[in-house]
C-alpha cells in the first residue's frame, strides 16, 4: 500500500465497451484477454519507491479471499454507506441510477473518448465512481481523527499509522507532504478520458477534491490548486 513491495505495472489501460475484460487472475497473470503484462516483484521488497497499480490489485485479491466478499460489497458496508459516501461505487462497468450522472470521458482535443468509458479489471487501482463531495467526506474523518477530535470512525491510532512515511515520499495509500513533520496528504487519479487530485492538510481542515472529464484535465487541476494555494 506503499508502493514499496516491488510489484510491476504502474497503472492499466482498461477495456474498451464491448470488449473482453478478464478477471482478477487473469488481469495479475496477463493472459488473454488482459492487455497487460503480468504482475510480477522484480524489486526487492521496501527497497525503493515504485508505483504499483499491480501491487494495488494484489491487495485486492487477500482482502477478498481473507473477507470472502467482493470489494465493492466490502467497500460499500465498511465505507461508503458509514461515511454517508452515496455517490461512490466500485462499479465495472457503471449500473444503474449512478451512470446517467456519470461525467462523459473526453480525449485531449475535447471529443468524448470513441468507444465509450473503459471498463477497469483492476477494481481497487482505478474502478472507483466518486464525487468530490465524497471524497471530502472521508477526508474530514481522516482529518478530525488524526486531531483526536472524533474517532467515530477512524482512531487516531490508524490515522497516523497512515500518515506516517513508510517509505519516501509515501505514508499508506497517500502521498504525504511536509519538510520536518507530515503537514498533507494527496492522491492522484488518471483513467482514460478523466483527470484527479485530492489534497488535505493534516492540521487545518483544509482540502480540495478536483475532478475532471478531459485528458486534459491536469494543467486546469494545476491552475486550481496554484489559485486555492
Amino acid at each position: 500500500l506503499s508502493h514499496s513491495a516491488g510489484t510491476t505495472i504502474h497503472g492499466f489501460a482498461g477495456y474498451a465497451e464491448g470488449t473482453d475484460v478478464p478477471s482478477i487472475i487473469s488481469l495479475l497473470k496477463g493472459v488473454n484477454p488482459a492487455n497487460s503484462a503480468p504482475v510480477i516483484v522484480d524489486i526487492e521488497p521496501r527497497t525503493q519507491f515504485r508505483y504499483s497499480g499491480g501491487g494495488t490489485i494484489l491487495a485486492q485479491l487477500v482482502l477478498q479471499d481473507q473477507s470472502k466478499t467482493l470489494l465493492p460489497e466490502l467497500a460499500k458496508a465498511t465505507l461508503f454507506d458509514p461515511l454517508l459516501m452515496g455517490h461512490s461505487v466500485y462499479s465495472q462497468p457503471l449500473e444503474g441510477s449512478l451512470k446517467n450522472n456519470a461525467a462523459v470521458a473526453h480525449n485531449t482535443n475535447g471529443v468524448p473518448i470513441a468507444d465509450g468509458v473503459h471498463t477497469y479489471a483492476a477494481v481497487a487501482a482505478a474502478g472507483l465512481w466518486t464525487t468530490p463531495s465524497d471524497l471530502l467526506r472521508l477526508v474530514s474523518k481522516i482529518q478530525l481523527a488524526g486531531l483526536g477530535k472524533d474517532e467515530y470512525f477512524f482512531t487516531k491510532k490508524t490515522v497516523e499509522e497512515t500518515l506516517s512515511p513508510q517509505i519516501e515520499p509515501m505514508g499508506i495509500g497517500f502521498f504525504l507532504g511536509g519538510k520536518e513533520k507530515v503537514t498533507s496528504f494527496s492522491h492522484g487519479g488518471s483513467n482514460e478520458g478523466y483527470k484527479a487530485q485530492l489534497f488535505a492538510h493534516t492540521q487545518t481542515g483544509d482540502g480540495i477534491a478536483i475532478m475532471t472529464n478531459s485528458d486534459n484535465g491536469s494543467a486546469l487541476i494545476s491552475e486550481i490548486l496554484s489559485r486555492i494555494s
